[in-house]
């Protein structure tokens, strides 16, 4: 089972298996390079992440066409969105991607099944862990977030943490900012 843009694929009754699905391990990385003439070779000048691609097939199993071609309709639906959203596997516990679909949804269609092949984009390349941890911030990590005097969340070394703004040395971190 998926999960993307916060509805589950087990809401749509006619999907009957996710196979086939796709996640590389790592995106790789670009090297970025500088030619200068009169050189042999190039400088180095470092890398830069990729993005990723997941792929998975839905197989869909219905009673009638005119029932598939509608559940397609409504799967299409579900997937698109505008920007990225959250995408979790039930093989991967805890683990979510911010992903955006962005090629066409390719259709094979049988007597009674179906199958929809999706492709998503996952544009930083990275998986994170989506559970949330409440953390009092330390010198070091204050200076990483620049938010207001409520606190907020966001992502440390691809985790996720959410800091209280109480007090920092005797002041709210708004004034220390």
């Amino acid at each position: 089972m998926i999960t993307f843009n916060g509805i589950a694929s087990s809401t749509y009754e006619d999907i009957i298996s996710i196979q086939n699905v796709s996640r590389p391990a790592h995106p790789g990385s670009r090297a970025r390079t500088m030619e200068v003439v009169g050189r042999e070779g190039v400088y180095y000048l470092g890398k830069s992440g990729r993005a990723l691609n997941t792929s998975f097939r839905l197989v869909l199993k219905s009673d009638s066409f005119e029932d598939r071609r509608s559940t397609i309709r409504q799967i299409a639906a579900w997937l698109e969105t505008e920007d990225v959203a959250v995408l979790s596997f039930t093989d991967e516990p805890g683990i979510i991607y911010y992903a955006v679909l962005v090629d066409p949804i390719a259709t094979d269609e049988f007597v009674k099944n179906g199958f929809l092949d999706v492709i998503f984009l996952i544009p930083d390349g990275c998986a994170y862990s989506s559970d949330t941890e409440t953390l009092e911030p330390t010198a070091e990590q204050w200076t990483l977030y620049l938010g207001g005097a409520t606190g907020g969340t966001f992502l440390l070394g691809r985790k996720n943490y959410h800091f209280t703004w109480n007090q920092y040395d005797g002041q709210t971190w708004n004034e220390v900012i």
